[in-house]
């Protein structure tokens, strides 16, 4: 299904423009929109997070030296992550 991502045959790693390459090519081929290959780091940490995983593991997972630069680069949090907080916290008050 997706395009075969074009080695050097060494085992070297590959050049950026290869990368971006075979993700626009695979972008393509699944019928979405071209989106930079850093926002997929984005995306990775934000559904872990939203998925439950700590942030000291989404961190680890990301290859960042602290979890504060994590939960402050990467994660972005949506309404209804605001909303749970904020149901949370009413039900500790009740």
């Amino acid at each position: 299904m997706f395009p075969t991502v074009r080695r050097t045959g060494t085992g070297e790693p590959m050049e950026p423009t290869d990368v971006r390459y075979s993700l626009r090519k695979a972008l393509a081929t699944a019928g979405l929109p071209v989106i930079r290959f850093h926002d997929l780091r984005h995306t990775c940490g934000t559904l872990m997070i939203e998925a439950g995983v700590d942030p000291a593991t989404v961190s680890t997972q990301l290859g960042h030296s602290t979890v504060g630069f994590t939960l402050s680069t990467y994660v972005h949090p949506d309404l209804s992550s605001q909303e749970r907080a904020a149901d949370a916290l009413a039900g500790l008050l009740s």
